[in-house]
């Protein structure tokens, strides 16, 4: 496109003559005594330390008055010295000549008194842009520079010009490690290490919304890596196309759930995640030092003792954890109550109380074992009782299940008629097991279910052959 190489040679010249005026600015600033307070800084800039004993990183962030990195894109806003550039200068004139720059950069739905107005405030849009990249540039140390920098200008056009954009998602991991460095779930899934460069812009761009404490944010050196779903980003404008782009990663949570409901069913301690995060492919738009912005989607699900318990991040994500749940994300079976059972395990997973997780589970029970609204407790309790005599349930016999599922409900009906703090029906004592939480037998009774459901989906489109299974001891085959 003509008008795209015309803007690539002009960007080039123009970055090349702020680099040269920047750098010599902050040489001369930091000759003077006050250097420390004259040289503009990056406020809140996170660092990376070297892994701890526990295996994760540990995130700090250095104010803009002492250890941060310089911000050379304030050095040239110091003072207006952008405006000594003149190669700069003549690009703002003709600005509005570049048709794609104007409707890329234009602001929808805001219509000033003035159009000169939005016609100012557009050109200090793709200023700042413009001088981000000049700050991500001068802090590259490297021996290619302007092999680097061209790279990077050509990145910084296919985000104006191309029509669509192409996303890969990175969906970390928190509090658990992974004995994979690099395993794939699906064709288009695989767990693999965080880079450190996505390591750093998650922890600067944490979203608002987010609530998890610094050191769950951080504590994740393994993540989901997604493709493919999404390639095409309609790009004609870049505030609508970032609307988009939240849009369609929105529509990916339940799918995103998915996997990590199977990897819950896979194991006995919870997998979180509270950071969806759209990695540019061959594109980039925006920086802040050495760090390339990232859209972040901030959605909490992980369990709330997380934000307290300092043990839960010892914990392994095994091979065999990561083997059963790929197995069980192939068989792609379309259910409506075995998605609303795994949504509502996940669901429990990330509760404040036992009672609300409580509520959660007994919903997946009924959505897998129940038929009818009558005798619930009952019918809900033999089933259980009896896929565990047709799959065991580690030491537990079918009718330890059958106790645990009832004292499951007893405990739930406690909770509906607001006596939970009776205590009686919170914890069960089996023969041959210590005493332990009503709760946590029925979330790994429910588990187990789940996965014998998953290979057994038979099973799912009629759960009265679970009881023909009890009378005749005939299992149904696939």
């Amino acid at each position: 496109m003509k008008e795209r190489k015309e803007l690539q040679n002009r960007l080039t010249k123009v970055i090349n003559d702020l680099i040269e005026v920047v750098v010599d600015k902050y040489n001369e600033l930091e000759k003077s005594s006050l250097s420390f307070l004259s040289i503009p800084k990056h406020d809140n800039y996170p660092s990376m330390s070297m892994y701890s004993e526990d295996d994760f990183p540990t995130f700090h962030k250095y104010s803009s008055f002492y250890g941060s990195q310089v911000n050379y894109s304030e050095i040239l806003k110091k003072d207006i010295l952008y405006e000594s550039v003149q190669s700069l200068n003549q690009l703002f004139e003709d600005f509005f000549k570049y048709k794609r720059l104007k409707v890329f950069f234009d602001i929808p739905d805001w219509n000033p008194p003035k159009k000169e107005y939005k016609g100012e405030l557009i050109i200090m849009s793709f200023r700042n842009h413009i001088f981000e990249l000049v700050d991500n540039l001068v802090h590259t140390k490297t021996s290619t520079r302007s092999k680097f920098q061209l790279h990077k200008i050509e990145l910084f056009l296919n985000s104006i010009y191309n029509d669509e954009l192409k996303y890969e998602l990175v969906v970390p991991i928190i509090y658990h490690n992974s004995e994979y460095k690099n395993f794939q779930l699906a064709k288009d899934i695989k767990i693999t290490s965080i880079p450190s460069n996505i390591q750093l812009a998650r922890n600067d761009q944490s979203p608002p919304n987010i609530v998890a404490k610094p050191k769950v944010l951080g504590s994740a050196n393994f993540c989901l890596r997604i493709s493919n779903h999404l390639n095409r980003i309609s790009n004609k404008n870049y505030y609508s196309h970032k609307s988009k782009l939240k849009e369609k990663v929105d529509s990916l949570i339940p799918m995103i759930d998915n996997v990590f409901s199977l990897l819950n069913i896979s194991r006995f301690n919870a997998i979180g995640y509270c950071q969806i995060i759209a990695d540019p492919i061959n594109h980039e738009i925006g920086w802040f030092g050495e760090i390339t912005k990232r859209e972040i989607l901030g959605v909490k699900r992980y369990p709330s003792n997380y934000d307290t318990d300092t043990q839960n991040h010892k914990d392994i994500l095994k091979k065999e954890h990561c083997r059963i749940a790929k197995k069980l994300l192939a068989k792609k079976i379309k259910s409506k109550p075995l998605k609303l059972a795994k949504q509502k395990l996940l669901d429990s997973e990330n509760r404040e109380t036992v009672e609300d997780a409580t509520l959660d589970l007994s919903t997946a029970f009924e959505s897998l074992l129940s038929d009818s609204k009558e005798n619930i407790k009952y019918k809900v309790s033999l089933r259980s009782g009896a896929i565990c005599k047709m799959e065991k349930l580690l030491d537990f016999s079918p009718v330890d299940v059958v106790k645990i599922v009832k004292r499951f409900y007893d405990f739930r009906s406690d909770i509906i008629h607001g006596n939970q703090d009776k205590n009686d029906n919170r914890f069960i004592k089996l023969n041959g097991f210590e005493k332990f939480e009503t709760y946590v037998g029925a979330k790994l009774v429910l588990k187990h279910i789940l996965k014998f459901l998953i290979n057994h989906p038979n099973y799912l489109k009629n759960v009265i052959e679970i009881d023909e299974y009890l009378l005749t001891g005939k299992k149904n085959g696939n």
